[in-house]
């Protein structure tokens, strides 16, 4: 996907279903953000504030600003259209 990048963020859109292995640093911080009505089946591993087979819909903080608790995270999701924002806390 096309990442925009500004500082020591990065973004980009990914359409589901799909699994998503991001790779950053413990305390880097991601946020999933819907784009579609409902992202569906999302999981997550090694975050802070893990989700599991949940759906989130705009308007709705749940998967905002969770913590990485190793290097590589993981995010996978059945349906929908989901807008990763990556912050590096490390430079």
């Amino acid at each position: 996907p096309i990442q925009f990048m500004n500082g020591t963020t990065t973004a980009w859109i990914e359409k589901g279903p799909k699994r998503v292995t991001i790779a950053g640093e413990p305390h880097d911080l991601v946020s999933l953000i819907p784009l579609s009505e409902n992202v569906t089946e999302i999981e997550t591993k090694y975050l802070q504030y893990p989700l599991h087979k949940e759906t989130l819909v705009p308007g709705n903080p749940r998967g905002v600003s969770n913590v990485f608790l190793k290097k590589n995270v993981e995010v996978t999701f059945r349906k929908g259209t989901l807008l990763f924002v990556h912050i590096d806390r490390q430079k």
